[in-house]
């Protein structure tokens, strides 16, 4: 079983979405709110990864899975394996004041109760003991929620508590750090079986509704700034908005596959890429990259393109 990707993490199909409608869109509330959450804890799980990836550890990380069992799916951050330990790790990038009160967490600011992260981590380590019970009834499953943005605090938190907090990063980096090993036989069988339960698509999955009509059409510059491209000269396109200079044929080729994502039912024609880049650059241009990048399928007088 191949699970390759799960070495690092990976964008949510739904953030993956709201993330090329943003500068497109006027985003409702709820939208905004949606996909600031999802790309804040996108940045977390980066952050640890890059933590863990950045020295060497004596376990074998691996990123972001969904499993179901008994029916119920549960989703974990991220998996240390070693011989005969397990540890799963919840990615928190909470920012922020807060305190608890027995079991119950508050907004030290607001002093409204938040929902317990530690609820989750309890119910996702019960049913991931559930789930490989029978295939490795001997292997122990450690939990934990690691904090990982510096300007989190949580006051009144007992010892016992199974967190990471920013803190304590260096320690628990020191503490998990090691000889890489040879990866052993039982390392890689235990990795693949994960790979294995793991689920491509959850069932509740629930994505952003659009329409082709209501996006605004152009070439959009990265996520971090939102512009749009404007042609700077025959090889370059110019964001007015951060100024930054971008070869052509790569902003063509970009916008060609979030045209696909966004739409992957509809055929990639020149005319409808020169549409959704909104006229910025020439068909011709357009067609070049199609031809260098794409397969072309002939219909009678017209032509598609697909994925080589």
């Amino acid at each position: 079983m191949d699970n390759t990707i799960h070495y690092q993490p990976r964008m949510s199909k739904e953030l993956q979405l709201l993330q090329l409608l943003k500068p497109r869109k006027h985003f409702t509330t709820e939208e905004t709110r949606r996909y600031e959450s999802l790309y804040r804890g996108y940045l977390g799980e980066m952050k640890f990864y890059h933590l863990v990836t950045s020295t060497s550890t004596s376990g074998y990380f691996l990123f972001d899975f969904l499993f179901s069992s008994n029916g119920t799916e549960f989703q974990i951050d991220s998996i240390s394996i070693e011989e005969n330990v397990l540890t799963m790790y919840e990615i928190k990038n909470f920012s922020g004041d807060f305190f608890m009160d027995q079991d119950l967490w508050y907004s030290a600011s607001s002093k409204k109760e938040v929902r317990n992260p530690f609820h989750q981590l309890q119910r996702s380590e019960f049913l991931l003991r559930h789930l490989l019970k029978d295939t490795y009834p001997n292997l122990s499953i450690k939990a934990y929620i690691v904090f990982v943005n510096d300007g989190f605090m949580l006051y009144q938190s007992p010892l016992s508590l199974p967190a990471i907090f920013p803190t304590q990063l260096t320690r628990f980096l020191k503490s998990i750090s090691g000889p890489k090993n040879v990866l052993s036989k039982r390392v890689e069988n235990i990795a693949n079986h994960l790979a294995s339960l793991h689920i491509p698509k959850s069932t509740y999955e629930k994505l952003p509704s659009y329409s082709y009509d209501e996006l605004k059409k152009g070439i959009t510059c990265d996520v971090t700034c939102g512009g749009f491209l404007k042609k700077h000269s025959n090889r370059f396109l110019l964001c007015p908005k951060c100024q930054k200079t971008v070869p052509m044929q790569q902003a063509i080729y970009q916008n060609i596959i979030e045209f696909h994502t966004l739409f992957p039912e509809r055929e990639i024609r020149t005319g409808s890429i020169y549409e959704w880049c909104g006229g910025a650059v020439s068909k011709f241009m357009i067609r070049q990259v199609l031809i260098t990048y794409f397969s072309p399928i002939k219909k009678g007088k017209f032509t598609h393109y697909i994925s080589q």
